[in-house]
């Protein structure tokens, strides 16, 4: 290997820790990870990327085998290899250049014991980013067998398959922040996130709320709606069940008069409302919320039955200006609907009543509307404060091995063709 291709262009950088490559999936987590890494360098600070590449079994998705891939300054090194190799990578950095942080957004098919052995060589701050809840419960989202918040409370009845093991898979994760209580500050975006998080891990690390991104305001012309106006409803975000999917299948049967149900979605079946794809880009974070503008959209349903930590769709359809109907079991989207005063949060089951009532959703467009805009920038608080860390360099070693697993490569790239273009998953 050219070891040119493993130096990263700053002076100062950081370690990044997830479960996926950002550069290629989507969600609330890539979204986070693209404007994330790009302010980071924005700073003069780079990024060594650390990510899984498994293999799963296609009946039980159990992990049959599991090497890393690494990113340099979001230049696919286009290894898979060990943590022993990872390490290098860095010691090989730190030759040249200072370590300042190592960040944890996901441990989603990441091996505890190979972080630990991370940061134990590397004794800088270490954060950790609570986008879901999976280090409280393999079942992330904390929704029970009857689709409900469980409270952090595993039930031998009226609890969900995860309760069982839950001990264990919660055990791991809360030895792993005890250990290192010292050094790690848990990243919370919202007081839903922090809430939950305490509710399983009690008050042991410090955490800090910091939202993902700020508020711009600017004053914007009020368009009031005339009765007997087509009012647009839209449905934002995929069709899995714990985005409230089946709430808004049932709810838009009623085709009732003058109201447009439209859907921004990834439905393989049809829903009854104008469906509308391709709605993420990576080189354009703003495609959904220019979409929604230009479609005219009035009401956006944001209609999640988990308790969000963030949602970044929340605050794409602020930024339009439409009203946001939700429910007061979506965790952060209630909160942020109050704040706003921009739409209605009443409960799971009424999703139907709300949206088929023309009288209420006009009265909805015209009470809601406020003489401030708003658009959002990425909230740079935490980057700012990495210039003051405690930082690490001249470490290093150039005597470094780099393994590539070439036939796990293979395989790997395969099993990733068969996933997305045949099983579709």
């Amino acid at each position: 290997m050219n070891y040119d291709k493993i130096l990263v262009k700053n002076q100062r950088f950081v370690v990044c820790i997830s479960y996926g490559d950002y550069m290629i999936m989507h969600g609330g987590v890539s979204r986070y990870l693209l404007e994330y890494s790009r302010e980071l360098m924005n700073n003069d600070i780079s990024i060594v990327f650390i990510y899984p590449k498994t293999v799963k079994s296609p009946i039980s998705q159990k992990t049959l085998v599991k090497k890393y891939g690494c990113k340099v300054d979001e230049r696919d090194l286009e290894i898979s290899t060990d943590i022993e190799s990872i390490i290098d990578i860095v010691k090989y950095n730190l030759k040249h250049n200072k370590l300042v942080d190592v960040h944890i957004h996901h441990f989603k098919d990441i091996e505890v014991i190979d972080i630990e052995s991370f940061v134990e060589l590397f004794e800088v701050p270490i954060k950790f980013f609570v986008h879901d809840y999976y280090c409280v419960c393999e079942n992330q989202l904390l929704l029970n067998d009857e689709k409900i918040f469980c409270q952090v409370k595993c039930e031998e009845k009226g609890g969900c398959k995860y309760c069982a093991n839950r001990q264990e898979h919660f055990g791991k994760y809360k030895k792993f922040f005890c250990k290192f209580k010292n050094r790690i500050t848990i990243i919370a975006p919202s007081e839903c996130a922090k809430t939950v998080w305490e509710l399983a891990f009690g008050k042991m690390n410090r955490v800090m709320v910091l939202e993902h991104q700020i508020p711009v305001t600017y004053e914007k012309k009020i368009k009031y709606k005339e009765h007997g106006e087509q009012i647009k409803v839209a449905y934002l975000g995929n069709s899995r069940f714990f985005k409230g999917y089946e709430y808004w299948t049932d709810a838009i049967n009623k085709n009732e008069n003058n109201i447009c149900f439209i859907e921004y979605s990834d439905a393989t079946k049809p829903s009854g409302a104008l469906q509308k794809k391709g709605y993420f880009s990576k080189d354009n974070l703003m495609l959904m919320r220019d979409k929604m503008i230009e479609d005219k959209i009035d009401v956006v349903v944001l209609w999640s039955i988990w308790p969000e930590t963030y949602s970044y769709t929340f605050f794409e359809a602020l930024e339009t200006g439409a009203v946001i109907l939700t429910n007061d079991e979506a965790g952060n989207i209630p909160c942020m609907v109050d704040k706003y005063q921009c739409g209605i949060v009443k409960n799971r089951y009424s999703l139907s009543e709300v949206v088929n009532d023309y009288d209420l959703l006009i009265d909805l467009c015209n009470d809601k509307q406020s003489g401030n805009g708003y658009r959002f920038i990425f909230n740079n608080q935490l980057i700012s404060s990495i210039k003051d860390e405690k930082i690490i360099d001249n470490v290093g070693c150039e005597d470094i091995k780099i393994r590539n697993y070439r036939l796990f490569s293979f395989v790997y790239k395969f099993y990733n063709w068969l996933r997305i273009k045949v099983i579709k998953v």
